[in-house]
Order: structure tokens, then C-alpha cells, then sequence
């Protein structure tokens, strides 16, 4: 007979506006989750929030990834707005008309 794993635990520290499950329950220290079965693997979920922690600087390896995202966010706007300076859009009416009737 082999074992069976019955609770297991994981502890997350989630920035706000990163996880939409703490996002949903209003980032209060206490909340907690209704729990949700796993259709697959049959296994209940449920998130509590412990504690909500005070902002702090992050270090240069935490930090990378968002500055990172947020410069490429930067550079697409500006190559959205430097093309629509340069092109001019034209909407082809067919095309949308039988897009938007599927």
C-alpha cells in the first residue's frame, strides 16, 4: 500500500495586484478563500492571507524582472506611437464586418 499525501502546505509572499486569488479577498490579514476541489487530481485548495507585510526596497536580482518587463512595455508603446505617426491605418469594412459576425 503506498502513502498518500493528505495536506500538504506552501507559503507565498505575492506583491499586490501580482495574484488574483489574495487580490479577491481585499488583502486583509485573516481572509481566507473558500476551498476549491482539483477536478483532476481531486485535491481541495484553499489560500488564507497571514499577514500583510510593509513595503520594502527590493534588492537589484528581485527587482530585474519587473524592470525588465515595464522598459519592454515602454519600448512597444513608443514603437506603437512612432508607427502610427508614420502609417495610417486603414480598416478594411469587409474583412471586419465578416470578422465580427463569427
Amino acid at each position: 500500500m503506498s502513502k498518500k499525501e493528505i495536506i500538504s502546505f506552501s507559503a507565498d509572499i505575492v506583491e499586490k495586484g501580482k495574484s488574483k486569488t489574495a487580490d479577491a479577498l481585499g488583502w486583509k490579514a485573516g481572509a481566507m478563500s473558500k476551498s476549491e476541489q482539483n477536478p483532476t487530481d481531486k485535491t481541495w485548495q484553499f489560500t488564507k492571507i497571514d499577514k500583510i507585510m510593509p513595503a520594502t526596497t527590493k534588492t537589484l536580482k528581485e527587482a530585474r524582472g519587473f524592470v525588465v518587463a515595464d522598459y519592454q512595455e515602454f519600448l512597444e508603446k513608443k514603437w506603437l506611437s512612432d508607427l502610427e505617426k508614420t502609417y495610417e491605418v486603414k480598416v478594411n469594412k469587409m474583412t471586419l464586418e465578416d470578422l465580427t459576425k463569427k
